[in-house]
């Protein structure tokens, strides 16, 4: 799934148990593949993975496939992470755990690395509810409900089974989730698959939700891609499959703000799968959680996954793009403050450059967000700004009173003692802050000078942000970019009767990397800028007489 379950939730012992996608496939991995598919599709505009005649699973597909398959099931990764979908364990204290829609994606685009065996393996993971190849599939005949642009996918007994009522309103919720992100926001349709035929779209073009009885296995709801354009390769489609009932007992809250938050979220996979279903993890988590603000704002579930982003953990690279790192969900943050700033259509213009298609940017999350605010003051000026609000989250967002404050290292300053010299090591599109205070002899006419040496300033695009925090409550912000040398100075008030503290944010925001090396940044990417040191200097000094 793309959502993580909130960790309070848990699967119910009185629910009838199903045997998890993931957890049959541990006994037998001798499934029906989808060669003849692949075969009947071959000259298609529209194409699923093509068959290979790899004999032996590269690494790297290898763990795709354990990974999916452990995802599926609800239990721990091959990597020993607990599942994303695990509650109330170590993935909710350590950020950990593995996600199913990004799994699914991955084991997508790694499939023809795998063995013919495998392959087959993967295509009973990727397979809809409805296929024959599914591990997992419906038990019994289903049932199909079509509005303008969604059918939704249902059974009507069995483990699987959702009432009527429940279908029509998953029906309704998706059709309004359709109306938001791609009528009014604008971002593209998901990929009709009618090109497909009815025997592997689901029975039309239309895009196909199935209903499962996902809460044994911890999981809210994902999508998988299971298709793509013959001229694009890297836009596609597929489906998405979600809860049979969203029960309190599974999921910890009412059953209806948990669907709409949830089809805020994975539709929006289904709408990035259009873009570029192969784009940086951060980006399509970031963005997708983002959008439940939009979507679904007074559900307000993503708040949970703020403490684990660089809300509070400035340290950790906004771009860190593993899917078992819960701070991909919680730096939805930083498009909630650019988009405060800039407005909503900045990430629909950071998509467009991402996108894979003819007429878009063609280029990767951060060279794309780079693009976009070139024109606009500048990405490394947005992310320090964005660095320094998550030090006053209640003054910063509309909704910050309720979120955590970033750390920082605390000085007071005094008459005897009016310098503190330190100095803070950052990797690329991370920051530290740092906050001094007057004593009270620091009296009229005092000023707090701030400088800050900067290694390769220049590359690695050295700023700060001075915020000086009055006693009557207004603030003033300074943005600082480093000269040539990595020199930066500036003076600004310290009175204690007037200023009650200053903070200075430190970033590097490097977006340099040296891409698909396999690490786990933007484009794949090494950063070529990480462990630079910023020495700072800051001075109380007094009125000159």
């Amino acid at each position: 799934m793309a959502r993580p379950a909130r960790p309070s939730a848990g699967p119910s012992a009185g629910r009838p148990a199903r045997t998890s996608r993931g957890a049959s496939l541990a006994t037998s991995l001798a499934v029906c593949g989808a060669a003849a598919l692949a075969l009947v599709l071959g000259a298609s505009a529209l194409t699923p993975a093509q068959a290979t005649e790899q004999d032996t699973s590269t690494p790297a597909a290898a763990r795709a496939l354990a990974r999916a398959a452990a995802a599926l099931a609800g239990t721990a990764s091959s990597s020993g992470a607990s599942a994303r979908a695990t509650t109330g364990s170590s993935a909710a204290s350590s950020g950990t755990g593995t996600d199913v829609t990004l799994a699914l994606r991955d084991l997508y685009v790694l499939r023809s690395e795998l063995s013919p065996t495998d392959q087959e393996t993967a295509d009973s993971l990727l397979a809809r509810p409805t296929d024959s190849s599914d591990a997992d599939a419906y038990d019994r005949a289903s049932q199909m409900t079509c509005g303008t642009h969604v059918c939704v996918h249902w059974v009507s007994s069995g483990a699987d089974a959702a009432t009527h009522a429940w279908v029509m309103k998953t029906l309704r919720v998706m059709e309004a989730t359709w109306t938001k992100e791609v009528d009014d926001l604008g971002y593209r349709r998901p990929l009709s698959d009618g090109s497909l035929g009815s025997a592997y779209n689901g029975g039309n073009g239309k895009f196909d939700v199935y209903l499962t009885d996902l809460g044994d296995e911890g999981v809210y709801g994902y999508c998988a891609p299971d298709f793509h354009l013959v001229s694009h390769p890297k836009v596609g489609g597929g489906y998405c499959v979600l809860d049979n009932d969203y029960a309190v007992s599974d999921y910890g809250s009412a059953s209806g703000p948990t669907l709409r938050v949830t089809a805020a979220h994975e539709f929006f996979h289904a709408i990035q799968f259009a873009y570029d279903y192969t784009e940086d993890t951060w980006f399509m988590e970031s963005t997708a959680t983002w959008m439940e603000e939009v979507v679904a704002d007074a559900v307000d579930d993503n708040r949970q996954y703020l403490r684990f982003g660089q809300v509070r953990r400035p340290s950790v690279a906004l771009d860190l793009s593993s899917s078992s790192w819960l701070g991909v969900y919680g730096n939805w943050a930083f498009w909630q403050h650019l988009t405060q700033e800039k407005g909503r259509g900045i990430v629909l213009k950071a998509w467009r450059q991402a996108g894979a298609y003819s007429g878009a940017g063609q280029t990767y999350s951060t060279k794309a967000l780079a693009r976009v605010l070139a024109s606009r003051g500048g990405l490394v000026k947005a992310y320090a700004r964005f660095s320094a609000a998550n030090l006053t989250p209640g003054r910063s967002y509309a909704e910050g009173g309720h979120w955590p404050t970033a750390p920082s290292s605390n000085r007071t300053l005094t008459v005897a003692d009016p310098t503190w010299r330190t100095s803070r090591t950052l990797d690329h599109l991370t920051s530290r802050s740092l906050v001094v205070r007057p004593s009270a002899a620091v009296g009229e006419g005092y000023r707090l000078t701030v400088q800050v040496t900067a290694q390769r300033a220049r590359a690695a695009k050295a700023a700060y942000v001075v915020v000086v925090r009055r006693t009557d409550g207004t603030m003033a912000s300074h943005v600082v970019t480093a000269d040539a040398d990595g020199l930066a100075t500036l003076t600004v008030p310290f009175d204690s009767a007037e200023v009650s503290k200053v903070s200075v944010t430190l970033v590097n925001g490097s977006t340099r990397y040296r891409c698909e090396t396999g690490a786990s940044y933007s484009c794949d990417g090494s950063p070529r800028d990480d462990g630079l040191t910023q020495q700072v200097v800051l001075t109380a000094t007094p009125a000159v007489t």
